[in-house]
């Protein structure tokens, strides 16, 4: 049965170690009924219960209490590392020699800490104070602001609470640049678990049915501390926030045998793949909190701009996220085999239906950006202010 979400080619049920009863990697020749890749096939049979009770029980801890600091990490003690994959298994007769069974489960815990090193303005820049750093010059008379200092009535008000968001440096580079230092945690929580029932009809016939499901909650941290309630962001290419996918697997499979020589195999499934990832500050009208306008609109653009200052770590929610996902696939296929004297022959149908609502958008609540034409804001340099709106040249495009 098919497997595989076709938004992005990620596999859509995930089984546990504990499920799999034998796998094949194949990267050539396959055959006619596998079909719909030009690349490898990887095959997995589900074990099955017999007529003897087995089981598992296992568990894999990693802990930072026996790791090794991270070299960027700052002094004090290791930021925490907790890592749980625990699960078990259980497969025996429901009724000798006819009715078997076989379920598992495996659950994952994680808190991670991530160390992110970014370079921020000082507290005197983001007043607009760049004496000794660099020259800081009028867009209208061209000439040098007095001790490179931005007079307090030409900040942009909004531009100034987006630079207030901004941590004070904690650390500075080997080069000697302010940099903040930070060691938020993600965090996942992870529930997996299948059910299988075969049964022996007859000596010639058989049937199975599989039901699986996988629950993946996954928090992944910004890389510069919040603000009050406000999620101040980062990395716009980075993905942060909180994502939940769901995946769903049905299979029912019914073999048999018409003759010594002519085999079918009826199968139907269904898998359904649900993606919610959001950022952290879904639903709220960040941007216009801030006095940007027009950047929040409805909920799918809620939060904080993406803006990206040259030389410093930017600010904003991811720009590719919200991704709001469901994935369905129907499957019925038919095989036929028939062996005569040394030949084989194979034939059968396979009919697939997919339903796919996806949501996604490219910087939903809009991107600024800010650099100097001459040489990075991180070096000692000839600074700009932002021009007024007033003096662009008509037809310019501002970003």
């Amino acid at each position: 049965m098919d497997n595989n979400d076709r938004a992005i080619g990620t596999q859509v049920v995930r089984p546990p170690v504990e499920a799999i009863q034998e796998f094949k990697v194949l990267t050539n020749l396959y055959g006619a009924d596998l079909g719909r890749t030009g690349g490898g096939v990887i095959s997995l049979v589900s074990k099955s219960g017999t007529n003897g009770l087995h089981g598992s029980l296992f568990e894999f801890l990693r802990n930072s209490a026996v790791d090794a600091k991270n070299f960027f990490d700052p002094p004090g003690p290791t930021p925490p590392f907790k890592q749980n994959q625990f699960g078990a298994s259980l497969g025996g007769p429901l009724r000798r020699d006819r009715t078997f069974f076989f379920g598992d489960f495996e659950g994952i815990r994680l808190r991670q800490a991530q160390t992110f090193t970014s370079i921020v303005p000082t507290a005197a820049m983001k007043a607009g104070n760049f004496a000794g750093v660099a020259a800081i010059f009028d867009p209208v008379t061209h000439t040098r602001f007095a001790n490179d200092v931005i007079p307090e009535g030409r900040m942009d008000p909004p531009g100034g609470r987006l630079a207030r968001l901004y941590p004070n440096p904690n650390t500075v580079t080997a080069n000697g640049t302010p940099a903040f230092v930070f060691n938020p945690v993600k965090s996942q929580r992870e529930d997996d678990f299948d059910v299988r029932v075969d049964h022996r009809v007859s000596d010639g016939s058989s049937f199975f049915t599989r039901y699986s499901f996988n629950d993946a909650n996954t928090f992944l941290p910004s890389q510069l501390p919040p603000v009050g309630d406000i999620d101040v962001g980062g990395d716009p290419f980075a993905w942060s926030g909180s994502s939940l996918q769901r995946s769903q697997g049905l299979q029912l499979n019914y073999v048999r045998s018409f003759g010594p020589s002519f085999l079918g195999e009826f199968r139907a499934g269904y898998v359904r793949y649900a993606v919610n990832s959001l950022i952290p500050n879904w639903d709220k009208a960040v941007s216009s909190q801030l006095g940007i306008p027009g950047a929040n609109y409805d909920q799918n653009s809620s939060g904080l701009v993406t803006t990206g200052v040259a030389g410093f770590r930017g600010l904003g929610d991811s720009r590719f996220i919200p991704i709001i996902q469901f994935d369905n696939t129907f499957q019925e296929m038919a095989d036929f085999s028939y062996t005569r004297s040394r030949h084989s022959l194979k034939m059968g149908a396979d009919v697939r239906r997919r339903q796919l609502n996806l949501y996604q958008s490219d910087s939903p609540r809009g991107q600024f950006d800010f650099w100097d034409a001459n040489r990075s804001p991180a070096q000692t340099s000839t600074w700009r202010c932002p021009e007024p709106e007033t003096s662009r040249r008509a037809g310019s495009t501002p970003r």
